[in-house]
């Protein structure tokens, strides 16, 4: 790959540098078996099957990073939430928690357990496929997202109204945990880790400063002190905490597409944007009408630090056209 493609252009914007053209980093996770013909409940289960299909995606449709697959199930069924199958896993049965000493009961280490190593190993391999000329990332849940995931978004928003110690101690549990996975995924390959945090959309300004911003901040530190870029990944609308998310030091923050993508150069100073087509739209449009959302959201952008990609995980049934005529427009808008 000549130099100004791959991982060479995501890196020139994290850094501010000026890039050739706009990167291109749209979230491919379980679309990827769609196009190649395989049933995702195998590739959920398999590190090698995961990462030739997520390197056969990007090659075919011309990425700049190559991730594992989206999936905030693998960590709360590492401890011990219930999963059920349909095209993807989803939680079907919470946790219980109901004391501060059940929190001490958590491990801090979850990256042997479950299907986490399936994760691991898929770095590993894409890591070797790469060769250097795609940024390989892992995805990793949010400090917020992964305890709602555990024990379920009710239980976590009631606990920051009435259960304030609890909550203190069970964020503090899950920031370790999220260090220990943290530094194996980075240990394993990952140049980036995409942090997920949706359910952030959900609480206040107030709420997240209070509670998780200084999270956050801890995770972010330790991921660039251990050499890897960081991506902070908030579907939803999130537009509410822009100007504080600009004081985290992410070095891209991805967005959905409900928030207005000039709000989100005009808050977030210190970040490039990551985002923000709707995948509901790549889904449902018809190629014209998405080169025409392309093209809109290409005149809306600072190129000099904007990642085009998607606002959510590309859904399984995304048509491979839509995709790649998003792609092929922006590279005929962008290049130099």
């Amino acid at each position: 790959m000549v130099m100004g493609y791959g991982k060479s252009i995501m890196v020139k914007v994290f850094k501010g540098d000026t890039p050739e053209r706009i990167p291109i980093a749209p979230l491919i996770g379980v679309h990827s078996a769609n196009i190649c013909g395989i049933k995702p409940s195998v590739a959920f289960h398999n590190s090698e099957v995961m990462a030739d299909l997520q390197y056969r995606a990007i090659k075919y449709y011309k990425s700049d990073i190559v991730t594992t697959w989206m999936d905030l199930t693998f960590e709360p069924e590492a401890l011990g939430a219930k999963i059920k199958w349909n095209v993807i896993p989803q939680i079907a049965e919470h946790i219980t928690l109901s004391s501060l000493n059940e929190i001490d009961s958590l491990p801090e280490d979850i990256t042997s357990m479950g299907r986490f190593p399936v994760y691991v190993n898929a770095l590993s391999i894409l890591k070797e496929k790469a060769q250097g000329e795609y940024l390989v990332c892992s995805y990793l849940s949010g400090p917020l997202t992964l305890p709602t995931s555990l024990l379920g978004v009710r239980k976590i928003l009631k606990a920051f109204i009435l259960e304030k110690d609890f909550i203190r101690k069970l964020l503090e549990k899950i920031t370790t945990i999220q260090l220990n996975s943290a530094k194996a995924l980075i240990k394993a390959g990952a140049e980036c880790i995409i942090i997920l945090e949706p359910t952030a959309s959900l609480i206040s300004k107030k709420i997240f400063e209070e509670y998780i911003l200084d999270k956050l901040k801890t995770l972010t530190d330790f991921i660039h002190q251990n050499k890897s870029y960081i991506i902070l990944h908030m579907c939803g609308k999130s537009g509410h905490l822009l100007d504080t998310i600009d004081n985290i030091g992410v070095d891209a923050l991805s967005i959905d597409d409900n928030v207005d993508i000039k709000l989100a150069f005009k808050r977030v100073r210190k970040s490039s944007i990551m985002g923000n087509i709707s995948t509901i739209s790549l889904l449902n449009l018809d190629p014209r009408e998405i080169k025409k959302l392309a093209e809109d959201l290409l005149g809306k952008v600072d190129k000099h630090r904007f990642i085009l990609s998607t606002g959510c995980d590309i859904p399984y049934n995304t048509p491979q056209e839509n995709l790649k005529t998003l792609i092929e427009t922006c590279l005929l808008l962008s290049s130099s």
